[in-house]
């Protein structure tokens, strides 16, 4: 190992485009994704991620043909947040 460099930051996950990036391009950005969920015309990759002090996921989903279809954050929970009426 030469160098050990974080990949999930906020300047990677905004180098992926919707519509333009494609699958090596997303790996290259963010590394293997932590999960994969498979559907018929798609394919979701999801990353865990810390947005202290919450934590969530960053996911992207490609097409069938490669390319970034859409992807985004999805935080787990709002620690002191009152989602209550």
């Amino acid at each position: 190992v030469r160098a050990a460099d974080q990949l999930l930051t906020d300047s990677r996950f905004y180098k992926i485009a919707v519509g333009k990036s494609r699958e090596a391009d997303v790996l290259e950005a963010l590394g293997r994704p932590g999960g994969k969920t498979r559907y018929a015309d798609s394919e979701t990759w999801y990353w865990k991620i810390n947005i202290s002090p919450n934590t969530g996921s960053f996911y992207v989903t490609l097409g069938n043909d490669g390319v970034v279809r859409n992807a985004g954050m999805l935080i787990d929970s709002i620690l002191g947040s009152d989602m209550g009426p």
